[in-house]
C-alpha cells in the first residue's frame, strides 16, 4: 500500500505498458464491489487510478475490521499472499 505517485505516474505506467509490452491490464470495479476475497490467492499488484479501496478482514466473531484505506495513485496487494503464493486473509472492496 504505497502512495505511488511520488515514484511513478499513471500516465507513465500506461505508456510503459505499451512501449515495453508489459501486458498490464485494467479492471474497473463498482463502489462496494469485492475484487479480492479471503481465501483467494492474490496474484497481482493493483494500481488504484482513482477512487478508494478498503482492505478489511473478519475477526473471530465475524465482524469486519478495516485494515487499510487506499486512495487513487496507490499500489496495493496482499503481500503475504502475493509473495508466498498462499491464500489471502483480506477482502479488497472498492
Amino acid at each position: 500500500m504505497i502512495k505511488a505517485s511520488k515514484y511513478i505516474k499513471a500516465e507513465d505506467l500506461l505508456a510503459w505498458n505499451i512501449d515495453l509490452e508489459l501486458g498490464l491490464t485494467t479492471k474497473t470495479v463498482k463502489k462496494g464491489e469485492l475484487f479480492l476475497e479471503e481465501g483467494q490467492r492474490c496474484d497481482y499488484f493493483y494500481y488504484v487510478l482513482k477512487g478508494f479501496v478498503r482492505l478489511y478482514y473478519l475477526d473471530i466473531e465475524g465482524n469486519d475490521i478495516t485494515h487499510w484505506f487506499s486512495t487513487g495513485d496507490s499500489m496495493i496487494t496482499s503481500h503475504f499472499s502475493f509473495i508466498k503464493h498462499e491464500k489471502n486473509i483480506l477482502f479488497f472492496e472498492a
